[in-house]
């Protein structure tokens, strides 16, 4: 740990996976004294050190109760108001560095997130602990859609083995500031034919959702209902045209079960709940195990957005700041 004045202690973890160095996202949590005030500049700079997809900013409670901790989300180019897989990932190292830890609330810049640790989860075969989150309920279709001729641009060989021309993608947001374009395949073979695009999804959010940091590509195939336990099995993909490809995108997981939970909802008039083991990283051999709990309404759309997964960690170290 961090001995100096001028000294930052920091973890690495591997979010959604249990297996160390080839599963999960990648994620460094840097622990922030509260005597300590870093600058957004200085954040940045230690996230573009760092170069993963992100790094969070851990903040050491003022107050006695520890229950609440303020976490800063960075990726190399910006700040976001929330990720999945920071939030996970930093849930599950709090449960692990303090024996006697099963809830806080998270504050992030989207507001408070409730996490927890499950230390009765630990099993003989697995070893492995889970880390859950209660999302802010703040889902939103965007008016536009991503039209064939937009899909053609970013992914030319996917669109062109599509048969209808016609068909239209939606677009969707959890956080203000964040939007995936959420495209289903049809089959595993056409989730093969993805490939990283330097092109940014061409749609323009709902005027009070703009301006976006994050617009990004995410495609799926949800294998056939029944095949597999309770949970409903989704394989995925995340593009970014910066980023490249994602090995675990928690957001983009909730936000694509938020989608699919209020298609179901129409016609329905009671509560319905969907649980769904989302599956993503396989193309990259990093492969991660996402799994999500939504809840709604016909009337009142979703109501409740859980995220659980485990992590690793795989590394521990001080920044000289």
């Amino acid at each position: 740990m961090a001995e100096n004045s001028n000294e930052l202690s920091y973890h690495v973890v591997d979010v959604f996976t249990s297996t160390k160095f080839v599963g999960g996202n990648p994620l460094a949590i840097v622990h922030v004294p509260a005597s300590w005030t870093l600058c957004r500049d200085e954040k940045l700079n230690i996230s573009r050190e760092f170069n993963l997809s992100e790094t969070v900013f851990l903040h050491e409670s003022v107050a006695q109760d520890e229950s609440t901790r303020k976490m800063d989300i960075f990726i190399p180019s910006g700040e976001l108001p929330l990720a999945g897989h920071p939030v996970i990932g930093t849930a599950w190292l709090l449960g692990e560095l303090h024996p006697h830890w099963e809830k806080a609330t998270l504050i992030t810049k989207a507001g408070e997130v409730y996490v927890s640790y499950d230390r009765q989860n630990q099993t003989a075969s697995a070893h492995r602990h889970d880390a859950s989150a209660v999302l802010p309920c703040n889902f939103h279709i965007q008016s536009a859609r991503l039209e064939h001729q937009q899909l053609n641009r970013m992914q030319p060989t996917l669109a062109s083995k599509l048969d209808d021309k016609s068909t239209t993608w939606p677009v969707a947001s959890l956080a203000k500031s964040m939007a995936f374009v959420l495209v289903d395949v049809g089959s595993m073979e056409m989730l093969e034919v993805v490939q990283q695009s330097p092109v940014i999804p061409p749609v323009e959010l709902d005027e009070e959702w703009q301006p976006s940091i994050e617009i990004a590509s995410y495609f799926y195939y949800i294998e056939p209902v029944g095949s597999t336990g309770e949970n409903e099995i989704i394989h995925t993909r995340m593009i970014h045209h910066d980023v490249g490809e994602d090995a675990a995108t928690g957001i983009a997981a909730c936000t694509l079960s938020c989608y699919l939970l209020t298609q179901g909802l129409q016609g329905n008039g009671g509560k319905v709940e969907r649980q769904f083991e989302v599956r993503q990283g396989e193309h990259m051999d990093r492969r991660s195990t996402m799994r999500v709990s939504v809840v709604g309404e016909r009337d009142a759309g979703v109501s409740k957005i859980e995220l659980k997964g485990s992590a690793v960690k795989v590394m521990t170290g001080v920044l000289h700041v």
